[in-house]
């Protein structure tokens, strides 16, 4: 997986004293049915982060708690987290910078290319026709070992 910051929405949130330092970048793939959500810190530990996303540790605040129901192994860090941009590869074809895309994967079956982690992103980071922007323009594809003509472009998810 391979992804890029940019500054942008901001979240605050707990993490796991181990993981509480800049740049730390965590997949969250789902809230814990075991937290209940009358506890007093769900809505900023829990329910504050959108499932299958990827976010990046921006800032390490001072405050720092136990789990109130023992949930986490270790203390709980206050942390201000980024939603960084991902990049990916998609066909020439319709790349403008600020353009808003469905986001249509590249079918490669070439394990060994250098650029599959750029055609082929983990499916829970960015689904088929999902609505994109393109933010940036990274870096043509000139020798793309199946033929396609590509460019690896940053791009911010929208919500569907």
């Amino acid at each position: 997986m391979h992804v890029m910051a940019t500054k942008k929405k901001t979240v605050i949130s707990f993490v796991g004293k181990s993981y509480a330092k800049k740049d730390f970048t965590f997949y969250f793939q789902n809230i814990k049915s075991t937290c209940p959500p009358t506890c007093n810190l769900y809505h900023t530990c829990m329910r504050n982060l959108e499932p299958n996303t990827v976010y990046k540790v921006a800032d390490v605040k001072a405050k720092s708690m136990k789990c109130p129901h023992n949930l986490h192994e270790e203390e709980m860090v206050l942390v201000e987290l980024d939603i960084p941009d991902l990049q990916v590869s998609m066909k020439n074809r319709d790349i403008f910078v600020g353009s808003l895309v469905s986001y249509e994967p590249i079918s490669c079956v070439n394990k060994e290319c250098k650029y599959r982690k750029y055609c082929v992103p983990t499916k829970y980071l960015v689904k088929p026709n999902q609505k994109v922007k393109v933010v940036k323009k990274v870096k043509r594809i000139d020798n793309c070992p199946i033929g396609l003509n590509l460019t690896v472009v940053e791009i911010r998810k929208r919500k569907d």
